[in-house]
């Protein structure tokens, strides 16, 4: 009878790997909670500020952009209140450069002296030159006026060969000379009721536009030191030495969660996810595609979208439960053993 019970039990082992019986695959882990996504404002050892955007649904991290201050610069940074729902553009750090804010008066009253000067220079009217000047223009005009009728009366005579050659060359240098002269009487009233000379002029306002384009430069650095919000969400602040400011999005939320790759093999295309009372969806093999290592352990990493939850807050570690294919006695055996070497391994 000794010898009859082992070799019994035997049979009924191997009997119990041809059932139909089936065990239902279920694989406990652990998930965090992430917020949507989430920007922070960063101090570099430099003393530069830095800003960081993050999207957890997709895992990517990239640098939104970079304040640089020159060296010997003094900042001086004004942040907001912190702990409180904000609205996307709203102003959340204020920079005040000293380099900056000097360059901006200096620039400005620079500005001011020169259109100040180009304002003199051109109503600046000295009564008795113009007065002068006026008469040598009636006059040079005059003079070409005679010196036109002349040149228009002799060169049909010239064509007919009544007049020599140098008659009437004369008679042309003369009406030239007096057009020139017309020119010169207009450029010495001009100058006579500016007090400079037309080239001076045009010298003055072309150092105002250069400093007008100068200002305008410093003016647009001096808006770009305003940081403000990306997007909605509330507005924290931070442990971190690195991190002053935190804006996290928590409309929607991001469910993360290790799995070993073994697991990933054994969860079938009716894969389910559960997350305590919460969460109960679908789990597309797809989601599976980049393998990470965890404490020496090849895992892959679920990303999945959440709804806002009243229970549910970024950084909270919850319990997760993934439910595969049911699986024979011969299969759960082999998961029970893979298991157990993998557990030995750690």
């Amino acid at each position: 009878m000794k010898k009859i019970l082992p070799i019994l039990l035997l049979a009924l082992l191997l009997l119990s790997l041809f059932l139909p019986v089936k065990f239902p695959f279920r694989f406990e882990t652990k998930a965090r909670i992430y917020p949507f996504q989430r920007w922070v404002v960063e101090k570099l050892p430099n003393g530069n500020l830095a800003t960081q955007w993050q999207t957890y649904l997709d895992g990517n991290t990239f640098e939104a952009s970079t304040f640089q201050f020159e060296r010997g610069d003094i900042i001086q940074s004004r942040f907001v209140a912190s702990n409180k729902e904000v609205s996307a553009g709203d102003t959340l750090v204020s920079i005040h450069s000293l380099n900056l804010a000097v360059r901006l008066t200096r620039l400005s009253e620079q500005l001011s002296v020169a259109r100040a000067a180009l304002l003199v220079r051109s109503t600046g009217k000295r009564r008795v030159r113009i007065v002068q000047a006026q008469q040598q223009l009636a006059f040079a005009e005059q003079q070409l006026e005679r010196a036109t009728q002349k040149y228009d009366r002799n060169k049909p005579l010239f064509e007919n060969e009544v007049i020599p050659n140098n008659e009437f060359e004369q008679i042309t240098n003369n009406y030239a000379l007096a057009k020139i002269q017309v020119e010169i009487a207009h450029s010495n009233l001009l100058a006579a009721k500016t007090g400079k000379k037309p080239e001076e002029i045009a010298l003055a306002q072309a150092r105002i536009k250069a400093l007008e384009a100068e200002l305008e430069v410093l003016e647009q650095k001096q808006a770009a030191y305003q940081i403000t919000a990306p997007f909605g969400g509330m507005l924290m602040s931070s442990d971190s030495l690195v991190e002053v400011l935190a804006l996290e999005d928590r409309s929607k939320l991001v469910l993360v969660a290790a799995v070993p790759m073994h697991i990933v093999e054994l969860l079938g295309d009716t894969a389910r996810i559960e997350l305590q009372d919460l969460l109960s969806a679908p789990l597309a093999l797809s989601r599976f595609s980049h393998v990470y290592m965890l404490e020496q352990q090849q895992v892959y990493l679920i990303r999945m979208e959440l709804p806002a939850h009243e229970d549910l807050l970024p950084g909270q570690w919850l319990s997760c439960q993934l439910k595969g294919k049911s699986m024979g006695v011969w299969g759960y055996l082999t998961y029970l053993l893979s298991a157990g070497n993998e557990g030995m391994r750690k």
